[in-house]
């Protein structure tokens, strides 16, 4: 059995991590000639599709028809047709995603917070703003990812969650918007508290970091920051060596779970 991983571009560091691992054992290459995607995990195996936040949709989900999932979006039929030679896969196949608590970016980098804060942060004549109220706005903010678990549920697919990485000290929320570091740690602490609820209401596995990837007061460690050698600095992004982290999560739930889905 193979579990499919999708997700945004945190997905990025799980399959550096994957690759460099001495029990990844590569099954299939992309048409680009790039890295593997398919590795070997004991008795079952996992493979990052590549899917983005652009394609991460629920209409990308078809239907189940002779116990295969179909997908409606022909390019990702075409590249699913190019990595693995099928342009469909089992309806039982497990599908992670990895996108808990990234797409809350758009509010915690809002212009709104030069003007309310959140009622313990509200200071030099910024307007309270109660959690429950950040709340509600997470909650629309996440509607559209939420959907794609619906989708699955509907056609019955089994998924389950993968959180992203906590907020770094150097984020652009704080580098460039000027916001406090208080502020983003609480809106990323409140978001995924507010997945937590939703994905354990409907009994959907969550993996979260470990707790040995983040400093005290939340934020990603030195040592699991990204860093580029060229181009433009990353602010967001974490390494290998925290993919390593969470590629073994997640190699764990692909294993616990591969008995009652095969």
């Amino acid at each position: 059995m193979t579990t499919y991983i999708a997700g945004n571009s945190h997905v990025i560091c799980l399959i550096g991590a994957a690759r460099q691992s001495v029990a990844g054992q590569a099954k299939h290459l992309d048409a680009k000639r790039v890295a593997p995607r398919h590795f070997a995990v004991g008795d079952a195996g996992i493979f990052f599709t590549g899917l983005t936040k652009d394609l991460l949709t629920p209409g990308i989900f078809g239907a189940v028809d002779q116990g295969s999932l179909t997908f409606t979006d022909q390019r990702f039929q075409q590249d699913l047709a190019e990595w693995t030679g099928d342009k469909t896969v089992p309806a039982t196949s497990p599908w992670g995603f990895c996108n808990v608590a990234n797409t809350s970016r758009r509010l915690y980098r809002d212009a709104m917070w030069r003007t309310f804060a959140p009622t313990h942060l509200a200071q030099g004549g910024l307007t309270p703003l109660t959690d429950d109220a950040i709340r509600a706005m997470l909650e629309w903010d996440h509607r559209g990812t939420r959907m794609v678990y619906e989708r699955l549920a509907v056609l019955g697919v089994p998924a389950f969650a993968i959180s992203g990485p906590p907020p770094r000290r150097n984020h652009p929320a704080m580098t460039e918007d000027g916001y406090r570091p208080e502020l983003l740690q609480h809106l990323d602490s409140l978001s995924r508290e507010v997945w937590r609820d939703w994905l354990a209401g409907r009994d959907l596995a969550l993996i979260e970091p470990p707790v040995e990837a983040a400093d005290a007061d939340g934020f990603l460690r030195p040592e699991f920051e990204n860093v580029r050698e060229e181009g433009e600095a990353d602010r967001i992004h974490a390494n290998e060596l925290y993919g390593e982290l969470m590629v073994a999560r997640i190699a764990e739930h692909v294993v616990r779970i591969g008995p009652e889905k095969s």
